[in-house]
């Protein structure tokens, strides 16, 4: 069984803060946007890589590295801009795509997103380490979403 990278960051930073007692401390923050950045990070390789592998199935590899190369300058992908992505293939996947995200969990994938932007620009981020856990663990379901919407077998 694989374990995810991201819960297991949790896990030591979660540790960490209690540990040594940094609650509401400046060293959380810098977890929490530490947290926000790696998150965001896993979750554009993620988008990526579906991307690309729905495209493979044509078995084509010009059109497999067309496909990559137009996907890898993407960065910070809300769900929008995974949407419109998605309708490149077909109006069905963006229907199916969007259908699967509505509601909070496609919010606590934004948030994430846009907080991480804040935190690698130096800005306030507005999220705490625990409301950071939580959002990942609801929108991840973003990226199961993008998947099922591709027919990829996957879960994040």
């Amino acid at each position: 069984m694989q374990t995810d990278p991201i819960e297991d960051l949790i896990a030591t930073l979660s540790a960490h803060i209690v540990s040594n007692n940094i609650q509401n401390t400046e060293l959380e923050t810098i977890f929490t946007k530490y947290l926000l950045i790696y998150i965001n990070s896993c979750w554009e390789r993620e988008i990526r890589r579906l991307l690309v592998l729905r495209a493979s199935r044509v078995k084509d590899p010009e059109l497999e590295n067309f496909v990559r190369m137009t996907v890898n300058p993407l960065r910070n992908i809300k769900s929008g801009e995974i949407s419109k992505n998605v309708l490149k293939f077909s109006e069905g996947y963006r229907d199916n795509f969007v259908k699967l995200i509505q509601g909070e969990n496609q919010s606590r994938y934004d948030n994430i997103v846009v907080n991480r932007h804040k935190a690698a620009h130096g800005a306030d981020v507005l999220m705490t380490f625990d409301e950071v856990v939580i959002s990942y663990r609801k929108g991840k379901t973003v990226i199961n979403a993008l998947a099922t919407a591709l027919e990829i077998t996957h879960q994040a």
